[in-house]
């Protein structure tokens, strides 16, 4: 695992599931800019339940994401 800072826009739906464990997580995919016009998709997963419900309140393509170990500023869907 890398710790790294990442921007860009949540690509598609966030998505919850359970580990082994019972615990709930969230993965999503981030559309990030790599540079020269050229874009990354990078895998991002949160455990910690404050950060899974701001990662599943993003809008695909409405929301930029900034992640590094922190909370991101989200604004729920029934917000817009």
């Amino acid at each position: 695992m890398i710790d790294a800072l990442i921007a860009g826009k949540v690509f598609g739906q966030p998505n919850t599931m359970t580990s082994k464990a019972g615990k709930p997580f969230a993965t999503a995919k981030v559309k990030a800019a790599a540079g020269e016009g050229e874009a990354l998709f990078v895998n991002v997963i949160a455990f910690d339940s404050d950060t899974v419900a701001a990662l599943l309140a993003l809008v695909a393509s409405n929301r930029r994401v900034c992640w590094k170990r922190c909370l991101p500023e989200a604004t729920p869907a029934s917000e817009f």
